[in-house]
């Protein structure tokens, strides 16, 4: 087992992208019966109508998904199957929200990148960067340069032969009103949304362009981060994810909140509650008040959104210069599940679906976890990604057959 593994990793980091373990190919301590998201009331109908009326007709219709969290989500591996099997599903609208985490010191996904010849300075929400406002992406990247350019790349997934060229692009900032492309000719116009939000709209789809900061101000330009779309029907998912990041840190970041509105999300999913579970002391009371926070500033700014929450799958934490079973993790997704059940919110249990109490074990011993014990690996994340489709479409695919939409 872990010699097939580890030729699976290597085949990973050479060509970037996954491939995904069928239900027959996975672990045996994975409980599919389990692997459910629960929705005793229903939250979920009408994001489910919009995805069955888009796979029907075919059309133009945008859903936006926002998934949220910690180091998890950061990486992206998780949350790219879910995009890109979403996508496979009911269409590409494209690539989403990307965040210049590299610019900033910080790991980035693989789907793109993002440089600049620029000198920025760099804040990120949960190191409490001191001076620094966080808008959408819990990062910022700022710069008093008055010639910059920053350079988007969006990558080609030749796994799943999904294209990410783009039309549109949404810049989310604060005080940097003049970035534009840096060739004209591909430029046809821009649309300010709000004081930090504008869209700058391209001739042509493509998957590289330079954007140009041309300034005679001493002020500095703050850059949070960009959103690709190609102005097709299909699925946006936005992934915002924070390395160290507790419910608090996103409860604080009042423009990250607000500038949700702009992504107009259907969707909004939180996993979070990793972080929490290895502070000591561990507030289970403070993560369910921060949580609540978190849920309503949300709904506040997103009021056509339905909402699932995540628990967190098992893991180790420090102890004594030692790693050892954290038994608190059992805590927070027995807090995340009694909170979702009393406020009507669908979960997905992922502590469950992969094996529960004792199951850290049993992902080490496969190769699945991390070096730290925290972390999982590549084809852990991925495992969980489309443990997460897979209970998503159960559960779609239950209401299709149920109300027999036309």
């Amino acid at each position: 087992m872990k010699g097939r593994i580890f030729i699976k990793l290597v085949i990973l980091l050479l060509v970037g992208f996954p491939t995904f373990l069928s239900a027959q190919q996975r672990p045996s301590f994975v409980i599919e019966s389990l692997n459910i998201i629960h929705d005793e009331t229903g939250s979920l109908n009408k994001l489910f109508e919009l995805l069955y009326l888009q796979k029907q007709h075919k059309g133009t219709t945008t859903i936006p998904f926002l998934h949220i969290g910690d180091s998890h989500i950061q990486a992206g591996f998780l949350t790219r199957v879910m995009r890109t099997n979403l996508q496979r599903e009911f269409g590409n609208a494209g690539l989403g929200l990307v965040i210049p985490l590299k610019i900033a010191g910080t790991n980035q996904p693989r789907d793109y990148r993002i440089t600049s010849d620029g000198d920025w300075e760099n804040g990120r929400m949960a190191t409490r960067s001191k001076g620094y406002t966080f808008g959408i992406s819990g990062i910022t990247i700022q710069t008093t340069d008055k010639n910059v350019s920053l350079n988007i790349e969006a990558r080609y997934d030749s796994i799943n032969n999904l294209s990410y060229r783009f039309n549109k692009i949404t810049v989310f900032h604060d005080n940097a009103p003049t970035l534009t492309t840096r060739d004209s000719s591909k430029f046809t116009r821009s649309e300010r949304h709000s004081p930090h939000t504008y869209s700058l709209y391209l001739t042509n789809d493509t998957t590289l362009i330079q954007l140009q900061q041309r300034s005679t101000g001493q002020e500095a330009k703050t850059i949070y981060a960009f959103s690709l779309e190609n102005g097709e029907g299909g699925i946006l998912y936005h992934t915002v994810g924070v390395n160290g990041a507790r419910c608090r840190d996103f409860c604080n970041a009042l423009l990250l909140i607000e500038q949700t509105q702009q992504l107009r999300p259907q969707a909004i999913i939180i996993s979070l509650g990793t972080n929490e579970s290895i502070e000591t002391p561990c507030s289970i009371r403070g993560f369910l008040e921060n949580l609540d926070r978190l849920v309503k500033g949300l709904r506040k700014a997103n009021q056509s959104a339905v909402f699932i929450l995540t628990t967190p799958a098992e893991n180790f934490r420090r102890y004594q210069r030692k790693r050892i079973p954290n038994d608190r993790i059992i805590l927070i997704r027995d807090a995340v599940v009694e909170y979702a059940a009393v406020n009507n919110i669908a979960y997905w249990d992922l502590f469950e679906a992969t094996g529960g109490k004792g199951s850290n074990e049993k992902w080490k011993q496969n190769g699945l976890m991390g070096r730290d014990q925290i972390h999982f690996s590549i084809e852990g994340y991925e495992l969980q990604g489309q443990l997460f489709f897979d209970a998503f479409m159960k559960l779609y695919n239950t209401y299709v057959g149920e109300h027999r939409l036309e």
